[in-house]
C-alpha cells in the first residue's frame, strides 16, 4: 500500500514536468501553444506559420500587429527565446532575426482615455538582444519614408519606455549608430544620440552626430 502510495506521488510530481516540457522542448508543444494564437486578434495581433520549437529556435512566417497608432508586419522571424526571463514576467531572447519589415506610424485622433498611454500591459517587458532585421522601411505619419538595408541592435520595452541600445542603421542614403529612447505619452516622447554618415549624390560622405530630444510630432 505504502508502496503505490509513493510511486502515485512520483506520477503526481512528475506528470506537470512532463506536460511543461513536452510544451517547451517539442514542436508538438509549440503547436499546440499556436493554436490560442487567435485570440490575439482582437487585439490587432496576427501571427501566422509558426513552428520549431519554444525553446528555440522558434520561427514565424509572418507577424503583424495593426494598431490605430502604428502598423508593424514582418516575415521570415527567427527567435532564440530564453525561457528564463519568464520566471520575471520577461520575453527575453537571445537573437531576433527577420526580413521585409515594415513600420508605419499614423497620425490618429483617438477618442480621450484616463488610461495612461503604454507600450504593455504593466506586467510584461521585453528584453529583445541581438536583433537583426533586413529590408526595412519605415513610413512616418507625413507619408516620409527611410528604407535600410539593414538595422541592428537591443531593445527593451515596458509599459511606459522603450529603449534601443547598440543601434546600427545601414540604408542607401545614410548609416548611423547611437541610441533611442522613447516614453509612452501623447505625444510620444522622443531621445537620441546618433552618429553617421550621409552619403550625397556626387559620391561625398558628411559627418552626422546628433542629439535629439522633445516628441515624436
Amino acid at each position: 500500500m505504502r508502496k503505490s502510495l509513493l510511486i502515485a506521488a512520483v506520477l503526481l510530481v512528475l506528470l506537470p514536468c512532463a506536460i511543461l516540457a513536452g510544451l517547451v522542448y517539442t514542436p508538438a508543444g509549440l503547436a499546440l501553444i499556436a493554436t490560442q494564437l487567435d485570440r490575439l486578434e482582437r487585439f490587432g495581433v496576427h501571427v501566422e506559420g509558426v513552428s520549431g520549437t519554444l525553446s528555440g529556435p522558434m520561427r514565424i512566417a509572418r507577424f503583424e500587429l495593426d494598431h490605430p497608432r502604428v502598423r508593424i508586419e514582418s516575415h521570415d522571424i527567427e527567435i532564440d527565446l530564453q525561457l528564463r526571463g519568464l520566471l520575471l514576467q520577461t520575453l527575453r531572447t537571445g537573437s531576433l532575426t527577420a526580413s521585409d519589415t515594415l513600420v508605419v506610424l499614423r497620425d490618429v485622433q483617438l477618442p480621450p482615455s484616463s488610461r495612461p498611454p503604454r507600450f504593455l500591459p504593466p506586467y510584461l517587458r521585453i528584453d529583445a538582444r541581438g536583433v537583426d532585421l533586413s529590408q526595412v522601411r519605415y513610413l512616418h505619419t507625413n507619408g516620409t519614408p527611410v528604407d535600410a538595408r539593414r538595422v541592428q541592435g537591443s531593445v527593451t520595452i515596458t509599459a511606459r519606455r522603450l529603449h534601443a541600445r547598440d543601434v546600427r542603421v545601414d540604408a542607401q542614403q545614410f548609416d548611423a549608430e547611437g541610441e533611442l529612447r522613447l516614453r509612452a505619452g501623447r505625444p510620444l516622447a522622443l531621445a537620441a544620440e546618433l552618429n553617421g554618415h550621409w552619403r550625397m549624390p556626387r559620391g561625398d560622405d558628411i559627418a552626422l552626430a546628433a542629439t535629439l530630444a522633445g516628441t515624436l510630432d
